[in-house]
This record gives C-alpha cells, sequence and structure tokens, in this order.
C-alpha cells in the first residue's frame, strides 16, 4: 500500500489542512494538491489509511467541532456554530447532526 502512504506523512498533511479549513468549503481537489497526487489517488489512499472516504471524515470532524462549540459556547447561535463548522446553514447541520449522533443540536446542547 504505497509505503504506508509514504510513511504516513501525506495522510498526517491532508488531517493537518482538512483540521485547518474545516470552516470552508473544502473540495478533493484542495486537499490532493496539497499532496500534488490526483483526486482519485488521494480518495484512494485515504479510504484504504482511514476506512472512510475523505467526505464522511469531514463531516465526522465538523460534527466533533460543532458537539465541542455547543458545549463551550453557549451563546453562540446554533446557525453561527452551523457556518462556524463549514455547514451550509443551520438545517444542514440539523441534519447531519441527527444521522450521527441521534439527536439535534438544541437537544445535545440542553442534554
Amino acid at each position: 500500500m504505497v509505503v504506508w502512504w509514504i510513511k504516513s506523512r501525506s495522510l498526517r498533511v491532508a488531517i493537518d489542512y482538512i483540521q485547518a479549513h474545516l470552516n470552508e468549503k473544502l473540495t478533493l481537489d484542495a486537499i490532493a494538491s496539497q499532496l500534488n497526487i490526483s483526486q482519485y489517488h488521494f480518495c484512494e489512499l485515504f479510504k484504504k489509511s482511514m476506512g472512510m472516504p475523505p467526505y464522511e471524515y469531514v463531516l465526522r470532524q465538523r460534527i466533533e467541532r460543532a458537539k465541542e462549540l455547543l458545549q463551550t459556547k453557549k451563546e453562540m447561535a446554533i446557525v453561527d456554530i452551523a457556518l462556524e463548522c463549514g455547514f451550509a446553514n443551520q438545517t444542514h447541520l440539523n441534519k447531519h447532526f441527527r444521522k450521527l449522533t441521534g439527536t439535534t443540536p438544541k437537544a445535545y446542547r440542553n442534554g
């Protein structure tokens, strides 16, 4: 497997880039260009290394960030948390938050 994805350096670069840009629109092209490889090759290597496609990883990281903000920034509106975490709007956050956690952001914050 491409020498553990070049000794995991490339994986670390990709993950660091994703974390640094979670609140932005992330594209496969932007991430793959950080590694100087094609989108296809990046997706294949990422999925083999992480056990999930890049989109799912980004989504899970955004939800984790939202959970953190919901607990630590009680005064922050949920719509602002959605935007801060890279979601298009609160509805988009609600949909994915419920799908991954089984509850809504509001219920999570109050629970």
